[in-house]
């Protein structure tokens, strides 16, 4: 069961003046009262020393100023937005770059997005700021958490809500506990899960092949779906989600 939610931000927004001390909703954006604004892409530091996603050796004050920068447009990126405060580029975007490709929105969000935004929540929001949002599920609290954008559908190319991403983070934050394989089905899943040596999709291939053992299609939702600890684990449950419920 996932314990916090991502909510578009009309339902957030009606969820918090309802008052439920059992049913919470926390705005997350850049206009949330403090502490919860840090958790925006816009915060910006000189502290802030976030590693940008495919040009290793190079940082950036923000997450949001890695998203602009990479963009592609009229063929180029801007590296130089790295170490200013973010702003939007204008223009029409091709892609963003990484390791010298050229990504599609979807791509760029798993490979750019989702690495640096988790990466700033792990290092620069104030750790008693993430407690006080992991402590809520233990106490039997419902909790959402929406911004000012609407999609939190990695998929849609809509653009896409922080407060979704800051849901998986914390959520693989509370599904973090040691897992040891003890059966041949979880034996097999941890083999796949931790071959460094393939990508995602050959590890979705080797998955896939398995499937046909009942057993090791329920291992696979348990830690996949239900319980992933990584972003890896996510985003292979959600490729492979349709077929191994079936």
């Amino acid at each position: 069961m996932v314990s916090i939610q991502f909510l578009p931000r009309v339902e957030g927004e009606r969820l918090a003046k309802r008052n439920n001390p059992q049913k919470l909703a926390f705005d997350v954006s850049s206009y949330a009262p403090a502490p919860y604004n840090s958790f925006s892409p816009f915060s910006y530091s000189p502290q802030f020393q976030i590693p940008v996603p495919g040009i290793p050796g190079r940082i950036a004050h923000s997450v949001e100023s890695i998203w602009q920068g990479l963009k592609v447009i009229d063929g180029v990126i801007d590296d130089t937005l790295f170490t200013t405060h973010p702003h939007k580029r204008r223009g029409v975007v091709d892609g963003h770059l990484y390791n010298g490709r050229l990504l599609e929105v979807e791509e760029a969000r798993w490979k750019i997005y989702l690495p640096a935004y988790h990466y700033f929540v792990d290092k620069y929001v104030p750790t008693e700021t993430v407690n006080s949002l992991l402590s809520l599920p233990h106490q039997g609290k419902e909790i959402s958490l929406y911004d000012v954008q609407e999609n939190g559908n990695i998929s849609n190319p809509e653009p896409l809500a922080h407060a979704s991403v800051l849901a998986l983070y914390l959520n693989l934050k509370i599904a973090q506990t040691p897992w040891k394989p003890s059966t041949k089905q979880e034996h097999l899943l941890s083999d796949i899960l931790n071959d460094d040596n393939k990508s995602i999709e050959d590890k979705a291939s080797d998955l896939l092949a398995s499937f046909s053992d009942d057993k090791f299609r329920k291992v696979f939702i348990y830690t996949c779906i239900e319980h992933p600890q990584n972003i890896d684990q996510y985003h292979l449950g959600q490729v492979l989600s349709n077929l191994a419920l079936k």
